[in-house]
């Protein structure tokens, strides 16, 4: 039995000492096993992913340093690209937050790691973590109360039309609701020449990752927060069904929609896209040239992938 006991200090002691008997490494050791792509699982759009997010100790006593390790990577895709940086954020509510970089401690299985202030009795922490890549491409933790969070942004392009140029998507979490809103360059149109213009941003229904077999039909795989002022049409709609949606409604709208300016935003439940939307929700904000005589799609710009997660992580000392 010692020897068995000693055994599995030793096989856990990268994340944890055994002293703390609260920390129990069984469902991070899965992921670790678990979590590693095979070759077949590629996709044509990826972002970074957060697989898992703990804390040590699990309940931090008055006088104790936490340390947040997270496990963080990119599944291999059509082009792949490498974590480029890992952000702990904190706060206490209704305090100011602090943003501090977490540093690598295992390359193999993407472990990252950052200390947070030494606890104090009574207090209450919250938490989010965030990762970028080489590419640009995010992943990000929204946390509930409705705070606008930038997830992905671009440089204006001086060759597209502004109501055609996307320049950033933002989100806010609501709890039982979240909001997704794309910025333009310029405002919304209805038309360009004979082109009619649409705009959404895609949250994929799918798992977010991807057999090679499945790519061309990525698109199409989610649903489409999405506005079309030609036709007044400003909803959630499955992405594979657009040209239904041209149709009258004949339900309930799934998204409250609100356009200012050179902004849309879209404010829904995500349950309607995937149930399991806290596991992440892979999003892609695009504008579409809509031919008028054939109605195909024309994908003008889109912005880079971003793994959006509608959760906060936080502790109290007691």
């Amino acid at each position: 039995m010692k020897k068995t006991l000693l055994a599995l200090c030793a096989a856990i002691l990268l994340f944890t000492s055994c002293a703390r008997a609260q920390d129990s490494m069984a469902w991070f050791r899965s992921l670790i096993e678990n979590a590693r792509p095979e070759a077949a699982d590629m996709g044509g759009w990826v972002a970074p992913e957060i697989y898992g997010v703990n804390l040590y100790p699990f309940r931090p006593a008055p006088g104790d340093t936490p340390v947040v390790r997270v496990m963080a990577g990119s599944w291999t895709g059509m082009v792949s690209y490498k974590v480029a940086s890992v952000k702990l954020t904190w706060w206490k509510p209704g305090g100011e937050k602090t943003t501090a970089d977490m540093k690598l401690i295992d390359e193999t299985h993407g472990i990252y790691e950052a200390a947070l202030p030494k606890a104090a009795a009574g207090d209450e922490v919250l938490y989010t973590v965030s990762v970028t890549d080489t590419w640009g491409n995010a992943a990000i933790q929204v946390p509930p109360g409705g705070e606008r969070m930038l997830l992905v942004a671009d440089t204006q392009d001086p060759a597209l039309d502004p109501a055609l140029d996307v320049l950033a998507v933002q989100a806010a979490n609501y709890g039982r609701e979240i909001m997704l809103c794309m910025e333009l360059a310029g405002k919304p149109g209805r038309n360009i020449g004979a082109d009619l213009l649409a705009y959404g941003v895609i949250a994929f229904s799918r798992d977010v990752r991807y057999k090679p077999s499945q790519t061309e039909t990525e698109l199409t795989s989610g649903w489409l927060a999405g506005h079309v002022p030609a036709f007044s049409i400003s909803d959630l709609m499955p992405a594979s069904d657009l040209a239904g949606a041209l149709a009258p409604s004949k339900g309930p709208k799934k998204a409250d929609f609100r356009k200012k300016d050179n902004q849309m935003c879209w404010r829904f439940d995500p349950a309607t896209v995937r149930a399991d939307y806290d596991a992440g929700l892979k999003v892609v904000g695009a504008a579409l040239a809509v031919d008028s005589s054939s109605m195909a799609l024309k994908i003008s710009d889109t912005t880079r992938v971003t793994m959006l997660y509608p959760v906060v992580n936080s502790y109290r000392v007691r």
